[in-house]
């Protein structure tokens, strides 16, 4: 024999010594199982006997001619993945033309059975209608250190409703603004320093506050405009604000803000300081935990107030997380970037909920 024919011999034999050995393994595998519910939870390859007459290992593969003829083709277990999709019978078509307020999402209904370990692949649809409302709701912190935004902010409102109407016609808009709890170590009328920048400027101050909710969620964009114009700051004591007490009455007071049961809704929160947690308003006496309900009483200019301020703790990160998720609320963090590390943990935290 010729050396090259040799060597292609020899080549052709190893190459089904290992699909032999592989084979062998595989069978193996299938041969280890011991009870019926690893059997056919191991491999799709594998199926079970039980014929208690059997006297060989009662997980083998399925290809196994010679085992399942022992066994008996009645007493092979091997349970056959199934995949049924049950399509809308209407076009869902495209979201453009879409004027309902419904999302409709194609499959409705997908039933499946399969073993463990299986990949099983399906198209889903998703058409969400032009009209589709929204619920957007501006939530920012009025704090002294942010005297420079108010201007930006109020100039950016005409901007910020026509990016709404571009997405929606049917879309209304809100605003509420927070500072900190109202008394020492965080804000004190009498001690407190005077924002000077802003005294500078020409921007009013506001008395103290912890969190005023001052627009209800309209679809009038100049009552929006004009509220917004009506805006001012005001000063405490320490760095970090009462985001989450603020962001908390947001969410819960579905009344008074305005939620629409059937809308998206959308907070975007500004800030440019840390948060208070739970835990903190203990130095100011509020020693009861935060019991995620609406404490806001309206105030003689139709403004709404956080009454609770000195009594409620601050609430924890989980507690909000847990009301979002039941008020279906989406966040957006509008953040300074000497503080975007901490809020981003924050936002992907609450996020996690949506």
């Amino acid at each position: 024999m010729k050396p090259q024919f040799r060597r292609y011999r020899m080549k052709v034999l190893s190459i089904l010594s290992l699909l032999f050995r592989f084979s062998l393994a595989a069978s193996q595998i299938c041969r280890d199982q011991s009870s019926c519910n690893n059997c056919l939870q191991h491999s799709q390859e594998c199926v079970w006997c039980n014929n208690q007459n059997y006297t060989g290992s009662n997980c083998f593969e399925r290809n196994a001619t010679s085992d399942v003829a022992s066994c008996g083709e009645q007493y092979i277990v091997n349970l056959i993945s199934n995949l049924t999709v049950i399509s809308n019978d209407e076009d869902v078509g495209s979201a453009s033309q879409l004027n309902s307020s419904e999302t409709i999402v194609n499959p409705e209904q997908v039933y499946l059975s399969t073993r463990a370990n299986q990949v099983h692949r399906f198209n889903v649809s998703i058409s969400i209608p032009f009209n589709y409302p929204l619920d957007f709701y501006y939530l920012m912190d009025f704090s002294c250190s942010m005297f420079d935004d108010l201007q930006t902010i109020q100039d950016l409102s005409p901007e910020i409703i026509n990016t709404l109407e571009s997405l929606t016609s049917n879309f209304k808009v809100g605003f509420g603004a927070f500072s900190d709890k109202e008394t020492l170590p965080f804000t004190h009328e009498i001690l407190e320093p005077f924002c000077a920048d802003a005294s500078i400027a020409g921007v009013s101050e506001h008395s103290s506050f912890n969190y005023i909710h001052y627009q209800s969620l309209t679809s009038n964009r100049d009552v929006f405009l004009e509220r917004i114009k009506q805006l001012n700051i005001t000063s405490n004591l320490d760095s970090p604000e009462s985001t989450l007490e603020a962001l908390m009455q947001a969410v819960v007071c579905t009344e008074v803000i305005g939620w629409r049961p059937t809308a998206s809704h959308i907070v975007l929160l500004a800030t440019d300081a840390p948060y208070h947690i739970a835990g903190d308003g203990k130095l100011t006496g509020a020693l009861l935990p935060h019991d995620m309900k609406c404490h806001l009483s309206q105030l003689p200019d139709d403004t709404y107030q956080y009454d609770e301020s000195l009594d409620l703790d601050y609430p924890s990160i989980g507690q909000i997380q847990h009301v979002m998720l039941q008020e279906r609320i989406v966040p957006i963090f509008a953040i300074a970037s000497n503080r975007s590390i901490e809020h981003f943990k924050v936002s992907h935290f609450l996020l996690m909920a949506c």
